[in-house]
């Protein structure tokens, strides 16, 4: 009878750590962890990419200044970027006007596909607002940034936003990321 209950707590111990190791190996990592490397298929899905604001960054500077913030207009919804694991991906449009300044596309979402070779992110619309109704495809260089202690997508330089406002500025679309 000892020898049950020894061996059922040996059991039982075994098991416990088992669990613990399969934890620490499996998608236990922060967002900040999944993108330290830049940008990768696994840091693209592990978040929900929020812009709140079109950015600038001044000659000499090492942090991003906010040009045309969402806020500013007394709207508090980012345009929002989701990519998903099946290689779709959605973009559903801010009901600011700041960042859609013709209006025509305030809260509408675009879906696609996206793809990730090498450094190159390619995104595919093929349903939507503006991007979707011809099916554009574009294609950027992003990188993983820190914004205001945020781990964030930088675009490169490209822009989903097809109504920029602010002509004259090198701006930039930069996501700051919520962990699914």
């Amino acid at each position: 009878m000892k020898k049950s209950f020894v061996l059922a707590g040996m059991l039982s111990f075994a098991m416990f750590l088992g669990a613990c190791s399969s934890d620490s190996n499996s998608g236990s990592k922060s967002l900040a962890e999944k993108c330290e490397k830049g940008v990768s298929a696994s840091c693209l899905e592990a978040a929900t990419w929020n812009m709140e604001a079109f950015y600038i960054l001044n000659e000499g500077d090492t942090a991003y200044t906010s040009v045309q913030d969402l806020k500013s207009g007394g709207v508090a919804s980012p345009s929002v970027l989701t990519f998903e694991e099946d290689g779709s991906f959605s973009l559903v449009y801010s009901n600011s006007a700041h960042l859609n300044s013709d209006g025509s596309c305030l809260g509408q979402e675009e879906n696609g596909t996206w793809t990730l070779s090498g450094s190159v992110l390619t995104l595919k619309f093929t349903f939507g607002c503006k991007l979707g109704s011809d099916g554009a495809t574009v294609t950027a260089t992003p990188s993983i940034v820190n914004l205001d202690g945020a781990t964030a997508l930088n675009l490169g330089g490209l822009y989903i936003h097809t109504d920029v406002p602010l002509s004259g500025f090198s701006l930039y679309e930069i996501f700051k990321g919520v962990e699914k």
